[in-house]
C-alpha cells in the first residue's frame, strides 16, 4: 500500500496478474465446456447474453453491439444457432425490419450445463458466506471496465 492507503504499482502489477490469468484459464474452462457441446466461443457468448435477457430475448442488432461483431457475422451466426436449435427469431412486433432473438429450450439447456459447470468448480473454493463480497468485487470490476478508458498521462 502507498502512504495514502492507495495501491501501490507493486499491488496493482499482482492483481493484474491474477486477473488476467484468471481470464486465461476462465476461457479455457468455457472452451472445454463449449467444445463438448459442439459450439464456439461467440455462440456461446450469445447463448449466455440472450439467456440473460429473459422472455423478450434481444434484437439481432443489440446482440451483435454486445458481441462486437458486424451484422453480417451476427446474421450467420443466428443462422447456426437456429439451425442447431439453440435460438428462435420473431418479427420485432412494432419494428418489421428488426429481428428478435430468443433462446429456445435447448439453448437454455446449453447455458445451463456450462452455468452448473461453473457453480461446481466455484463452489470448491469459495465459502458461501464470501460469495456476496466477491460478487460485489467482480460488479465493480465490470463496472470499471465498462467505462470509457481515461486517457493515459505519460510522465
Amino acid at each position: 500500500m502507498g502512504t495514502d492507503g492507495s495501491p501501490d504499482d507493486l499491488t496493482i502489477a499482482a492483481l493484474m496478474a491474477a486477473f488476467r490469468d484468471m481470464q486465461g484459464q476462465y476461457g479455457r474452462f468455457l472452451s472445454l465446456q463449449q467444445d463438448a457441446l459442439g459450439i464456439d466461443a461467440t455462440e456461446g457468448r450469445c447463448l449466455f447474453f440472450l439467456a440473460s435477457q429473459g422472455d423478450n430475448g434481444a434484437t439481432s442488432k443489440a446482440t451483435g453491439a454486445f458481441l462486437g461483431v458486424t451484422s453480417g457475422a451476427m446474421t450467420a451466426l443466428a443462422d447456426r444457432a437456429a439451425k442447431a436449435g439453440y435460438l428462435e427469431r420473431t418479427v420485432h412486433p412494432s419494428d418489421r425490419r428488426s429481428i428478435i432473438l430468443k433462446v429456445t429450450p435447448a439453448g437454455a439447456e446449453v447455458v445451463e450445463t456450462i452455468a452448473l459447470s461453473f457453480r461446481q468448480a466455484l463452489s470448491g473454493i469459495f465459502q458461501i458466506a464470501s460469495m456476496p463480497a466477491i460478487t460485489t468485487v467482480f460488479r465493480a470490476v465490470e463496472s470499471a471496465l465498462t467505462a470509457p478508458p481515461a486517457p493515459v498521462e505519460e510522465n
